[in-house]
């Protein structure tokens, strides 16, 4: 209860209705809004370049396969004399 209002009455009230209706009229702004700019980008970026047929092939070379293996790298923390000058001995 507000102010001797049952809580019914408080929730349909001139100001808290007015805010709702505000809230839901700019969450539909900004929903309309984004897929105005989305379907603005795709137009843009798709302007004046033709459509590829489907499966189409690239001009350009393909890239050689990578290397199937790594290098061998020498592991600094595997080497034994790293630490040797740095504690006694046991």
């Amino acid at each position: 209860m507000a102010g001797g209002q049952p809580v019914g009455a408080t929730l349909n009230g001139e100001f808290i209705a007015q805010e709702i209706v505000r809230s839901v009229v700019a969450t539909i702004g900004i929903v309309a809004a984004v897929a105005m700019t989305t379907a603005l980008a795709v137009l843009v970026t798709s302007a004046g370049r033709p459509a590829e047929p489907t499966g189409a092939q690239p001009d350009r070379e393909p890239e050689p396969p990578a290397a199937t293996a790594a290098p061998v790298v020498d592991d600094p923390w595997r080497d034994d004399d790293l630490w040797s000058g740095h504690f006694p001995s046991r």
